[in-house]
């Protein structure tokens, strides 16, 4: 495996350089994808295959990450079947990255949601493997495999708990990602919590959904940076059709609500609202927000702050969507899982 590896991170380095190089009719490939999926922008997909190239393919950051792994004793090829999400460009990235760093042979079934470009990226990284070192198939029904890696809603996790009984896998459902902020933060960071909250326009689960503030933080100094800088929202059909449906739900219903250009803010103790929404709870005592994020830390990816607390895990803001190789989905790590026996 010492060896596999040293080539897989060579595969990986070459990888990137195409990436970054936008090999190939990449321009095609952009409309493309938005042809299937509206939500899919050319600047969210770029935004997605920079962190890849910044966060995942880097070769220095690669041989880091894998040097803390034993695969001395892992020395035959198993198969694995990862069900996608398509909820943002290539979410499944990070897991196939795991899959092939373990030299598993990889069953993938994609998103109809997000199909163009993971196969744009792995061909450019199959057209690269001489030595046909990786094995990749695209397929539209998993065959028995050794493990499965499945992510989706709440609903595909109930099912696939139920119908992979007994066999190995790592079953996600949904999550988000939620802020504390202390009142105190300045302009630049607003802005970056900014960045958390609208990067792929909500989708993922690591983007921000609730802001839990202090109670008499006037709130709309906030709005009025994100306006600013996020105005370009108000062009993106699905965002904007989803903001104008949104008010008009809270105005027929009667839900107090604040309106920025782009966003509508809601009191409330959920987690997940609806796209264009976002939730906000006011606290007096920080100790009972960090009580209340420990008892629902199954509902969260992520946890955003401008400063540290005791007892929670939290990260900086504008760093959410923006994931090292580390940084393993629902806090189970991926490798581990699949060099288990």
């Amino acid at each position: 495996m010492i060896e596999f590896t040293r080539k897989f991170i060579t595969i990986c380095s070459a990888w990137k350089e195409l990436l970054l190089r936008n090999a190939g009719n990449f321009d095609a490939i952009l409309e493309q994808a938005k042809r299937e999926n509206p939500w899919f922008e050319k600047q969210e997909i770029e935004r997605s295959l920079k962190a890849i190239c910044d966060n995942y393919l880097d070769e220095t950051l690669l041989q880091i990450w894998l040097n803390k792994y034993s695969f001395e004793k892992y020395d035959h090829q198993k198969s694995v079947g990862i069900i996608a999400a398509g909820n943002i460009p290539f979410v499944v990235f990070h897991d196939l990255l795991c899959a092939l760093a373990c030299n598993y042979e990889v069953y993938l079934k994609l998103s109809d949601k997000d199909k163009v470009l993971p196969e744009y990226c792995l061909d450019l990284l199959l057209s690269n493997d001489h030595d046909r070192l990786l094995k990749v198939h695209i397929v539209s029904k998993l065959p028995e495999v050794d493990k499965y890696i499945i992510t989706g809603s709440s609903l595909t996790k109930n099912y696939f708990q139920s119908y992979l009984k007994g066999k190995p896998s790592l079953i996600r459902g949904h999550r988000t990602s939620v802020a504390v902020c202390s009142g105190q933060e300045t302009d630049e960071q607003w802005l970056q919590l900014g960045n958390d909250v609208f990067s792929y326009f909500g989708l993922g689960c690591r983007n921000v959904t609730k802001l839990y503030i202090p109670i008499g933080f006037d709130i709309r100094q906030v709005l009025a940076l994100w306006d600013q800088e996020f105005i370009y929202l108000q062009n993106v059909v699905p965002y904007i059709r989803n903001f104008e449906y949104q008010k008009a739900v809270k105005l027929l219903n009667r839900i107090s609500f604040l309106e920025s250009y782009v966003l509508l803010l809601e009191h409330s103790s959920e987690f997940s609202p609806p796209i264009s929404t976002l939730y906000i709870e006011e606290y007096s005592n920080i100790q009972d927000v960090l009580e209340q994020l420990h008892t629902h830390k199954d509902q969260i990816q992520c946890m955003c702050a401008s400063r540290k607390y005791d007892g929670i895990q939290t990260i900086a803001f504008g760093t959410s969507q923006r994931p090292g190789l580390s940084d393993y989905q629902d806090h189970i790590d991926t490798i581990e899982f699949l060099l288990q026996e």
